[in-house]
């Protein structure tokens, strides 16, 4: 069967039946299509239009990430719970294969949250050149995001974990040597890794604005 496709200029929207995408032009206000694919009757809200949007437009995605991280850095939730949204919204913008929050002092490197495609990239992490990396970002912190040179990382990751490493240093009262650190896609083109490294330092300052990473626990509270 032929279904007829009326397709001028809007949507895209997702079919809830066949779960293929269109553009969609509504035959009303109410928001009444049809799925030129399948046939069948979608109603689309205003939320459904703002959520597509977002997804096809990149610009939109990262204001609605802005948007996201500064209403749930007010949230009362703990500073584990904190990084690890921060974590999976800001990897989930820009398509990053993982993400991991860390906590440097001259004599522990602790791991906070980690997104991680697999377990055996912490292996890869423990890497003695990475964690020098790590110190260093720590011992001498910047208000830049940094890209880790790929030809020193070569011992550090093989070809299936192979990536573009960005870190990004923070210090808060609970996390005094905070480091983001985003493992980008490898193929990322030179002149684009300097975007990337920017966006993520900028998501790190709405980060520390958080309440969990600024508001230490009242320890006499705690005792009663």
């Amino acid at each position: 069967m032929n279904i007829s496709s009326r397709t001028p200029e809007g949507g895209p929207y997702r079919c809830e039946v066949c779960g293929k995408v269109s553009s969609i032009a509504t035959y009303s206000s109410v928001g009444d299509a049809t799925c030129p694919h399948c046939g069948s009757l979608l109603w689309i809200s205003d939320a459904m239009r703002r959520d597509e949007r977002i997804k096809a437009d990149p610009r939109a995605r990262i204001l609605a990430l802005v948007d996201e991280i500064a209403a749930e850095s007010q949230s009362s939730i703990t500073p584990a719970a904190m990084l690890h949204s921060f974590l999976k919204r800001t990897i989930g913008a820009v398509g990053a294969r993982a993400g991991i929050a860390w906590d440097v002092s001259e004599h522990e490197i602790k791991l906070l949250q980690a997104i991680l495609p697999e377990h055996a990239w912490l292996s890869r992490l423990n890497h003695p050149v990475h964690l020098r990396y790590l110190r260093a970002m720590a011992a001498e912190p910047s208000d830049e995001a940094i890209i880790l040179p790929d030809d020193e990382l070569t011992d550090c990751f093989d070809e299936s974990t192979r990536c573009m490493v960005i870190l990004a240093s923070f210090r808060t009262p609970v996390i005094s040597n905070g480091i983001i650190e985003v493992l980008q896609r490898p193929d990322t083109p030179v002149q684009a890794r300097p975007g990337f490294a920017m966006f993520i330092q900028q998501m790190v300052k709405y980060l520390v604005r958080s309440k969990a990473l600024n508001t230490i626990p009242n320890s006499n509270a705690a005792g009663e």
